[in-house]
Formats: C-alpha cells, structure tokens, sequence
C-alpha cells in the first residue's frame, strides 16, 4: 500500500510540474503576441522567397547527415536509419518534456535500450553534449571577437569556461582524480536515499567518459562534426534573417546561436515555446532588429523543430504498419 501511494504521489508530483510548465508557456508566449505585432511577424516570413527555402532545404539535410554522422561515431553497429529516427522522434518528445536536457535523456533512453547497455548510451550522449557545448563556447568566442558587439570581456569570459570544462574532463582521465569523485558520488549515493539511484547513474557516465576518453579519435571526430553543425545550424539562423529582410546579420549568428542555444535548454516551457521568442527578441534587440522580424526568425527555427518531429512521428506509424522496429 505504501509503495503504490508513493507511486501515485509521484505521479501527481509529475503533473503538477507539468501543468505548472505549461502556465509559464502560456504567460511567455502570451506576453510576447500581446507586446509585438504577430501578423506583421508572419508577412516577413511569408516573404521569404522559393530560392532562400531551397538553400534552407538544403542546410536542413545537411543537419540531418552530420547529426546522424554524430550518433555512428558512438554506435557504429546501428543503422543509419535508426540513428536518424531517434534523432527525429526525440524532437518530437521536445513538444511534450521541457527543456533540451529532458529531450537528451529520451535518446539516451531509446539508444540504451537497442544497445543493451544504459550507462553506455547515456554516457556517449552526455559526451556528444559536452562536446557541443564546447564547440558554442568557442564559436561564440570567434563571433564576440570577430564583431565586437557584445564587448571583448564576454570573450575572454567565453574562454575561461571553454577552459574550466576542458581541464574537468582531462582531470577525470587521471586515477587520483578519478577515484576521488567516485569516491565522493558513492558516499552521496549512500546518504541520499532513493536519490542514490542518481548519483550511481553519475559514476557509471563518469566511468564510461574515461572510456571514451582513451579513444582520442573518437573525441576529435565527435567534436569536429559537433562544430560542424552548430556553424550550419548558424548559417540557417543568418539565411533566415536575410529571407525574413533582416539583412547584414552573419558573423553575429556566431554568438546569437551559442547564447539562443543555451537559453533552450532551460526547463521552464514546453517545447521551448516563449523562450524560443523571447530570447531571439532580446538578442536581436542588441544589433537593433526589430522584435517582429526576430519572430520571424523564431518561426523558421520552430518550423524546422516541427517538421523533424512530423518526419519522426510518420517513420512510426510506416514502421508500426510494416510491424517493423528500427531502434
């Protein structure tokens, strides 16, 4: 009896959480349609003309390989197909759980699952995280250098943490460092009740990061085609901006696409919805866009989120018709 009121505890905790998430969504969102013009929005991104939408076309594919590419440097025995289709359907959980983290964990699931090996799975993906984040740092350090819109200070700021992450990582591949946190992550696991489950999970991504770290090729690849991506995930951010008539925003995608990108990973809304607007409106606002052509931009960001999630949702229900499992 105790454990099923616990169960039911937790479930109405999880509900609460969500409706609480979903009140925000609305407030965000709600603001922003209220506070700026949304019909002026939509006729800037109705004006993007056939030729942009056809390079865009183009960069999405692009996204599409290297992110598929960057899933078979850690599970090089799975398909390709299936690699995509978790990739695909994950954004489309995106929509449901709140914040980027919560998306991460689904795949860690999905992938952990095909492989047999959880710890695994969720390890290569908080690396492949990692790794990105690493990657924004710095192409946001090139982009507050190369423009010096937001001041050399938040470069050099840019730098310090680039360097911190840097040296936690190398610190975990010697033995004395290692032992320690393992040490210190088994004690709290002990001490924390059913929250130890958490902290074991930790030593197991602590563990296989070690793993991982061995293999040096595997980091250099992963980091490259993690670079690889954010820099077109920039390029579609400034094609955008030429397409909705926000024209003479390149090199500063640099660093608006590090700092939208943070800002998405916070677990406050659903799907990103109002964070996604907002934060675009605000970094925008620095360069003196107007805040109806950055929500112009957020709906071509949001319409590609969609149609990752559409490609996902129709691979189900093609692999469930075929009675067919791709992961």
């Amino acid at each position: 009896m105790k454990t099923i009121a616990l169960i039911k505890r937790g479930r109405n905790i999880n509900k609460l959480k969500i409706i609480i998430k979903l009140c925000i969504t609305a407030l965000l969102f709600g603001y922003i349609l209220i506070t700026n013009d949304i019909m002026l929005a939509f006729y800037f991104f109705s004006n993007i003309s056939l030729a942009v939408w056809l390079f865009i076309a183009l960069l999405f594919l692009l996204m599409l390989l290297l992110l598929t590419v960057r899933f078979a440097i850690f599970f090089p025995e799975q398909k390709n197909i299936s690699l995509l289709y978790v990739r695909l359907i994950s954004t489309a959980y995106g929509f449901i759980l709140p914040g980027q983290v919560a998306v991460e964990g689904v795949r860690a699931y999905m992938l952990g699952k095909s492989y047999g090996d959880y710890g695994y799975a969720g390890a290569a993906i908080t690396v492949d995280k990692i790794l990105s984040v690493i990657a924004l740092f710095i192409m946001g350090t090139v982009g507050i250098f190369l423009t010096g819109t937001l001041g050399f200070m938040l470069g050099f700021v840019f730098i310090s943490i680039c360097i911190i992450l840097l040296l936690l990582l190398v610190s975990l591949c010697f033995t004395f460092f290692y032992e320690n946190v393992v040490k210190l992550f088994t004690w709290f696991s002990k001490k924390t009740g059913k929250f130890g489950k958490v902290f074991v999970y930790i030593i197991s991504l602590v563990g296989h990061w070690r793993t991982f770290a061995k293999n040096k090729s595997l980091i250099i690849k992963s980091f490259i085609f993690g670079l690889l991506f954010q820099l077109v995930c920039a390029a579609f951010g400034a094609l955008l901006s030429y397409g909705v008539g926000a024209t003479g925003i390149i090199l500063e995608w640099l660093w608006i696409l590090p700092m939208f990108s943070f800002a998405l990973m916070l677990p406050i809304t659903l799907g990103g919805i109002g964070v996604r607007e907002g934060s675009l409106i605000g970094l925008l606002s620095i360069l003196n866009i107007n805040p109806e052509y950055a929500l112009a931009i957020a709906f071509g960001f949001l319409g590609i989120a969609i149609l990752q999630a559409l490609m996902g949702i129709i691979m189900q229900f093609f692999l469930m018709a075929k009675r067919e499992d791709v992961i």
